[in-house]
């Protein structure tokens, strides 16, 4: 009888500790999903950061090289952002930065990966744009449409009227072998271009073609 009092404890005392542990390993899984998020995201809009889109288009330009896939980097810049920070206040300014950032995510496919560096500064990776390279603008065209519309709005803050657009600036990823940090500075530079050909428009880098804001 008590040999098998003693079998029934122990058996209870196992299944407890087994639960026990299924309950830790459940939280510290949770904790480091959690971690993982915060580490790849912006803590304000929820999109992706400066360090997980860079390792992406790492991928994308290696792979890019490999294929003669195309690919491109996508520099998006608020125009007149500073205005709404300096006249309505930063807390509006950062519920116009989670707009936007949902208006991005939504004018891009899924597999896109859309990101915010800081400040107003939006990036935005495309791949598999195909081997044929006039295709490939064609269709950077259209998307960068997408986005000059999806930006684009009038909106009112502490009971100010303000008109948002959007500079954007575009480099391709192809398979010359550009380093990273060349491809987004050339997006960069292409983003400030549209800036001084004046705002709320779209260039190429090193392209003469331009598309003016609709």
């Amino acid at each position: 009888m008590r040999e098998k009092i003693k079998k029934e404890v122990l058996r209870n005392l196992l299944l407890e500790v087994s639960r026990r542990y299924d309950e830790v390993m459940a939280q510290n899984a949770q904790i480091f999903e959690e971690i993982r998020y915060r580490v790849i995201h912006d803590e304000l809009t929820g999109l992706y950061n400066r360090f997980y889109f860079m390792e992406r288009l790492k991928k994308v330009a290696a792979s890019s090289r490999r294929h003669h896939d195309y690919g491109a980097v996508i520099f998006v810049d608020l125009d007149n952002f500073k205005m709404v920070n300096d006249t309505a206040g930063h807390k509006a300014g950062d519920e116009l930065l989670k707009l936007v950032a949902k208006k991005l995510r939504e004018t891009m496919r899924e597999e896109d990966i859309v990101a915010r560096f800081g400040g107003d500064e939006f990036v935005i990776l495309v791949e598999n744009l195909g081997s044929d390279k006039k295709k490939a603008i064609d269709t950077l065209r259209k998307i960068s449409g997408k986005l000059l519309s999806s930006v684009k709005y009038d909106d009112t803050f502490n009971q100010k009227a303000y008109c948002i657009t959007a500079s954007i600036g575009i480099a391709l990823v192809d398979e010359h072998g550009a380093g990273v940090d060349d491809i987004l500075h050339s997006a960069d530079s292409a983003m400030y271009k549209a800036k001084e050909k004046g705002k709320a428009r779209v260039v190429f880098f090193n392209l003469d073609e331009e598309s003016a804001a609709s």
